[in-house]
C-alpha cells in the first residue's frame, strides 16, 4: 500500500529589503509601456496606502494558511459571540487579530521543517515551509480566519426565539438558517464584483485601514510590476496575470443556498413561521438595494442598514407574527451585511494582488467555519451562562444587542407598523422623513448645479447624516462622545494642520485605537466573570425605580403612579 512521502528541500529564500511602494519590476516580464495611457489610482488615499507593486510567484494558500486560519477562526468566533452577550459591548478588532496571525506565522516560518509532503498516487504536495512568511500569506491567513467576523443578525434572532419568545427552534432548523443566508449574500456579492471592486472610484475606505497595517507589519512586498499600458487604473493592470472567478460559481452558491432555505423553511415552518414566498420577497430587497448601498460604502465608508425595510415590509405583509418577521429580516438584512463583507474583502485583495479564486475559497470556508461555530456557542451560552438576558441593572449578561431586536420585532412584526405608524397608528408622522431622504439629495443636486462655484454644497450627504444617529444605539454616550472628539481631531484638525503626518499615520493611529481597546478587554473580561466589576463612583449604582412603568393611562400597574 502506497504511503505518504515526505521529502526536504532547502528553505526559499526572498528579498526582504525592498519597500513595498518602491516599484520594483517584476524579473519575469515587463509591460509595454506607453507614456500616459496607465493612470494611478483617481482617489488620493488610495495612491498614498496602496503600493503598486506585486510579485505573482509568492506562495499564498500554504500549510501555514490552513492551519493559522481556522484555528484562529473558531477562538475569535467563540469569542465574539461570548462578548454579544454583555451589557458593554466587547469586540475583538480586525487588528487584534492581523497581529496574532504575523506573529504566529513567522513563529511557524522560523521553527517548522522545510518539508515536502507528497500524497501518493496523486500529484498534489505541499511544503511545510515554503519560506519566509509573506505578506500575501499574512493577508489570507487573517481574512480566512476574520471572515463572517461582521454582526451578523441571524444569531441574534435565534437568541430572541429561544430566550425572549420562549419558542423551541431545533439546532438544524437554526444551523440551515444561519448559513443559508450567509452563503446568499456571498453569491449575491459576485453578481456586482465589475461595479464595485473593479472600478478604481470605488475604492472602500474600510479596506486602507488594513491595507496600511500589512504595509507596516511587513515591509517585503518585492518584485513590482509598475509600467504603463492603456488601462487607467494600475491595479486592474496587475490583477489581469490571476484568473477570476467565474460568475456561474457565485449563480451555483445562490441556487444551493436559496434551495436549502426553501427546503428549511417548507419543512420547518411552524418553527420559523415563514413562509417560501417570504424568502423571495426578502431576498429580493438586498438584490435591488445592493448597488447603490455598495457604492455608498465603496466611497464614503458608511453601511447603510437595510433592517428597518425589511421589518416594515413584512410587517405589512404579514403583521401579527414577530417570529417570521424576524426570519425575513435574517434573509434581507443579513444577506446584505455578508455580501458588502464579501466585496470588502475582496477589494483589500484586489489591493493586495490575491489570486481571486484563492479568495473565493478562503472566504466560503472561513465563513462557513465562522457561521457554525458562533451557533454552537450561542447554543451553549444561552444554557450554561446564568440569568443570561435578564434585565436587571447589576447582570453583565444582559443582552443589549437581542434586547434591541426583540423589542423591533414586538414593534414591527408583533403590533404591525399599520397600527404604530401609518394609517392607524399615532406615529404616522414619522414616514414624512421617508419623503425628507427622497428630496435632500435632489436639493443638493439643484443647489450643486446652480452655484457650481460653492465647492461645499457637493459635501453635503444626506444618507450618511440621516443613517449616522440610526448606528448609536444600543451605545452609551460615552461611545458617541468618543466618535466625535477622535472624528473632529484626527480629520479636520490634523488632517488640515499637519498633513503630511496624517497621510502617513492616520491609518496606523486607527488601528491603534482599536487594538488598545481590544487589548484591555481581554484584560477586563476575566475579571468580570470573577464578579470583578471595577470601581463605584456616585450615581454609578442609581437605578430609576420606574424606567418599567408604564406611560398609557390605560395600562394600570400597582407598583407605579397613575399617568393622567
Amino acid at each position: 500500500m502506497p504511503q505518504m512521502r515526505i521529502e526536504e528541500r532547502p528553505l526559499k529564500i526572498y528579498d526582504l529589503s525592498s519597500e513595498p511602494a518602491d516599484g520594483i519590476k517584476d524579473q519575469n516580464e515587463q509591460i509595454n509601456q506607453a507614456p500616459g495611457e496607465i493612470k494611478e489610482s483617481p482617489i488620493e488615499q488610495v495612491r498614498i496606502t496602496v503600493p503598486t507593486t506585486d510579485d505573482p510567484t509568492l506562495p499564498v494558500i500554504t500549510f501555514r494558511t490552513c492551519i493559522m486560519g481556522p484555528l484562529i477562526n473558531i477562538v475569535t468566533s467563540f469569542a465574539l459571540q461570548v462578548f454579544s452577550y454583555r451589557r458593554s459591548g466587547m469586540g475583538l478588532s480586525k487588528p487584534m487579530v492581523q497581529i496574532l496571525v504575523l506573529l504566529l506565522g513567522k513563529l511557524m516560518a522560523a521553527k517548522l521543517p522545510a518539508k515536502v509532503v507528497k500524497f501518493p498516487g496523486t500529484k498534489f504536495e505541499f511544503s511545510l515551509n515554503p519560506g519566509p512568511f509573506n505578506i500575501k500569506e499574512h493577508v489570507l491567513a487573517s481574512i480566512f480566519a476574520t471572515t463572517g467576523m461582521e454582526a451578523s443578525q441571524s444569531i441574534p434572532i435565534i437568541n430572541v426565539m429561544k430566550v425572549f419568545f420562549r419558542k423551541n427552534i431545533s439546532f438544524l432548523t437554526s444551523f440551515f438558517l444561519v448559513q443559508t443566508n450567509q452563503m446568499i449574500g456571498y453569491g449575491l456579492a459576485g453578481l456586482f464584483m465589475k461595479f464595485l471592486v473593479d472600478s478604481p472610484f470605488m475604492w472602500w475606505p474600510l479596506t486602507l485601514l488594513d491595507m496600511s497595517f500589512y504595509r507596516e507589519a511587513l515591509t517585503y512586498m518585492k518584485q513590482a510590476v509598475k509600467n504603463q499600458n492603456k488601462y487607467n487604473d494600475i491595479h486592474n493592470e496587475l490583477m489581469k496575470k490571476y484568473e477570476t472567478v467565474p460568475q456561474w460559481w457565485f449563480i451555483v452558491v445562490i441556487a444551493l443556498s436559496l434551495a436549502f432555505a426553501l427546503f428549511n423553511t417548507i419543512l420547518h415552518e411552524s418553527e420559523i413561521q415563514l413562509p417560501y414566498w417570504g424568502i423571495l420577497v426578502a431576498i429580493l430587497v438586498p438584490l435591488v438595494l445592493l448597488l447603490p448601498m455598495g457604492a455608498i460604502i465603496a466611497t464614503t465608508g458608511m453601511n447603510l442598514s437595510i433592517t428597518l425595510i425589511s421589518e416594515m415590509i413584512m410587517g405589512y405583509l404579514s403583521p401579527g407574527k414577530p417570529i417570521a418577521n424576524l426570519a425575513f429580516v435574517a434573509y434581507s438584512g443579513s444577506t446584505k451585511i455578508h455580501a458588502l463583507s464579501f466585496l470588502t474583502e475582496f477589494k483589500l485583495a484586489h489591493y493586495m494582488k490575491i489570486p481571486p479564486k484563492s479568495m473565493f475559497i478562503i472566504q466560503i470556508v472561513g465563513a462557513l467555519i465562522t457561521s457554525t461555530t458562533r451557533l454552537c456557542t450561542a447554543w451553549w451560552a444561552l444554557g450554561a451562562i446564568k440569568d443570561i438576558c435578564v434585565p436587571d441593572p447589576k447582570n453583565i449578561w444582559a443582552c443589549p444587542s437581542d434586547m434591541k431586536t426583540f423589542n423591533a420585532a414586538l414593534t414591527w412584526g408583533g403590533v404591525g407598523p399599520s397600527r404604530v405608524f401609518f394609517p392607524n397608528g399615532d406615529y404616522a408622522v414619522l414616514y414624512y422623513f421617508f419623503i425628507a431622504g427622497v428630496i435632500g439629495p435632489l436639493i443638493v443636486w439643484v443647489l450643486s448645479n446652480k452655484f457650481p462655484e460653492k465647492k461645499w454644497i457637493k459635501l453635503i450627504n444626506f444618507p450618511l447624516i440621516f443613517s449616522g444617529p440610526a448606528m448609536m444605539p444600543p451605545m452609551g454616550s460615552a461611545h458617541i462622545i468618543s466618535f466625535f472628539v477622535v472624528a473632529i481631531i484626527m480629520n479636520f484638525i490634523v488632517y488640515k494642520k499637519c498633513n503630511e503626518w496624517w497621510n502617513k499615520r492616520a491609518y496606523d493611529f486607527s488601528n491603534g485605537l482599536d487594538t488598545g481597546v481590544t487589548l484591555f478587554s481581554l484584560v477586563q473580561m476575566p475579571l468580570m466573570l470573577n464578579r470583578i466589576y471595577g470601581p463605584e463612583w456616585w450615581g454609578n449604582q442609581e437605578q430609576c425605580p420606574l424606567v418599567d412603568c408604564p406611560t398609557d393611562p390605560s395600562v394600570k400597574n400597582p407598583n407605579c403612579p397613575a399617568v393622567n
